[in-house]
């Protein structure tokens, strides 16, 4: 912790700034998945850039070179379904939306409870954790609400040599990437490996790349 001291009207007044813990990839995990009920949180994240190739010519020179570092603002730990039939409710639309199970990974599982009519356990399964095995390796996911009014404006730059990228490069960019649908809820999938820094529960932690 750092100790700070201003001076007021003649009053001496001392302050503590908690300074952010340095945690594994395992120890978030663990932090997220014992979260109860909706949770909000920022999140500090890098990632690839999606984009296409620029056709069977492979004109976009930008492909596989820009990383994005966001600043998001985000909730844990939410029921999808009902989330988009409360936002529909709001705008005055019929809240008869239904989800679809998800096209990869597995929401995680953290417990088992046992189910006294069929005297079985039966496993509980995490709404933010998702699982997800791709190239014989188990990646690991956060699934969050996003409140895009909310994050701050993402910044693009080389993956190389951090350069941030210029306007005009942004533009190119932007013209290679996939088009979005509009979303009443805004769910995004981060992977863990790809997180720097989460601030939840008052607290702020580092994620160490081990």
């Amino acid at each position: 912790m750092n100790e700070t001291t201003t001076k007021t009207d003649g009053i001496v007044v001392s302050s503590v700034e908690t300074l952010p813990k340095t945690i594994t990839k395992n120890e978030l995990i663990n932090i997220v998945r014992e979260q109860k009920g909706y949770t909000f949180i920022q999140l500090f994240a890098t990632t690839d850039v999606k984009m296409n190739k620029g056709g069977r010519e492979n004109t976009n020179y930008l492909f596989g070179n820009v990383v994005k570092d966001g600043n998001v603002n985000a909730g844990l730990d939410f029921e999808y379904e009902n989330s988009v039939n409360n936002a529909l409710k709001k705008e005055g639309e019929t809240p008869d939306f239904v989800s679809q199970p998800r096209k990869w990974g597995e929401h995680m599982i953290i417990d088992y409870v046992f189910d006294k009519k069929t005297l079985e356990f039966k496993p509980v399964f995490s709404r933010s954790i998702i699982e997800h095995i791709k190239d014989g390796e188990k990646r690991y996911y956060l699934q969050l609400k996003v409140n895009p009014e909310k994050c701050k404006k993402a910044v693009y730059r080389y993956k190389d040599s951090g350069e941030v990228l210029s306007e005009t490069d942004k533009a190119v960019m932007y013209s290679y990437m996939p088009a979005r649908k509009e979303e009443i809820v805004v769910l995004r999938d981060y992977r863990i490996d790809n997180v720097k820094r989460i601030h939840i529960n008052n607290e702020q932690y580092i994620i160490s790349d081990e």
